[in-house]
């Protein structure tokens, strides 16, 4: 599966670089420092969490606000790529139904 899509982006880049001008960008992340999923988790190691298992620390919510910065920097002022506004048809978002992987999308 990794290599039919590894492939498909190269396709779809190949046809975009056709012109001096960027036409789409695509970015793949992970969620950022979660809590352990399972627990019982050794707290004399790791420490207390605040948040639920799996779910995204404050720091993580904090990682994802930093890369959402540089992105906005590069997507929106630097590229023109898109709108200094939302614009529902110039963006999509893709993460399954885990709570962490939702919480790193709205961060």
């Amino acid at each position: 599966m990794k290599g039919v899509l590894g492939i498909l982006i190269l396709l779809s880049l190949s046809q975009i670089v056709v012109s001096d001008k960027l036409k789409l960008s695509v970015e793949f992340c992970r969620h950022g420092a979660r809590a352990p999923i399972s627990y019982p988790f050794d707290e004399e190691v790791l420490g207390p969490f605040p948040v639920g298992p799996g779910n995204l620390t404050p720091g993580g919510m904090r990682m994802h606000g930093l890369v959402g910065s540089q992105l906005r920097t590069d997507l929106i002022h630097r590229s023109h790529l898109l709108s200094e506004s939302y614009n529902l048809n110039e963006m999509l978002v893709v993460a399954d139904n885990c709570n962490r992987t939702i919480q790193s999308a709205q961060s």
